[in-house]
């Protein structure tokens, strides 16, 4: 598997997710590991966000990214490299335009989001992932910490 891909919305759920991507990565001997962060205006009318807007979040996620990239990289051996991206794409049109562009294996996310209630559940983004996402998907759970894996069991639904 040459790029492991990590879903964030910079909840702990999230970064514990990439944290446990990282030390499989390491396992694995993966050579990439992608975190990936979409993100969308928050306007509730019909009218398109002025381009600041769009810009300054940009920037404000990609300064996050690099943020969760650096706390990430002490737990890296070197054959592995973190990459970051961003985009307004939804999860889902990320996931496949990457796909086969970045040589994804896996993708990674964490199992609640960054919404209160939603900690009590799997988050709607983990849920709608899980329905629709054309790769392997690992999702992880808030306090799972990473152990060494000796034996898996891959299960799949097999329809494309």
């Amino acid at each position: 598997m040459e790029t492991i891909l990590v879903l964030t919305d910079f909840s702990y759920s999230a970064f514990n997710a990439a944290r446990y991507a990282v030390n499989l990565a390491n396992q694995l001997h993966t050579a990439r590991v992608l975190l990936y962060h979409s993100f969308t205006t928050n306007r509730q009318d019909t009218f398109p966000p002025f381009a600041s807007e769009v810009e300054d979040r940009w920037i404000q996620t990609l300064e996050r990214l690099n943020e969760l990239k650096s706390s990430l990289e002490m737990f890296t051996e070197r054959n592995t490299k973190i990459d970051i991206m961003t985009d307004c794409s939804s999860l889902q049109e990320a996931i496949d335009s990457m796909r086969g562009q970045r040589k994804i294996g896996l993708v990674v996310m964490g199992s609640t989001g960054n919404n209160k209630l939603r900690r009590l559940f799997i988050g709607s983004n983990t849920m709608s992932i899980s329905d629709t996402c054309r790769l392997p998907l690992l999702i992880v759970p808030p306090d799972t910490e990473f152990e060494k894996i000796e034996r898996a069991v891959f299960a799949c639904d097999a329809h494309c």
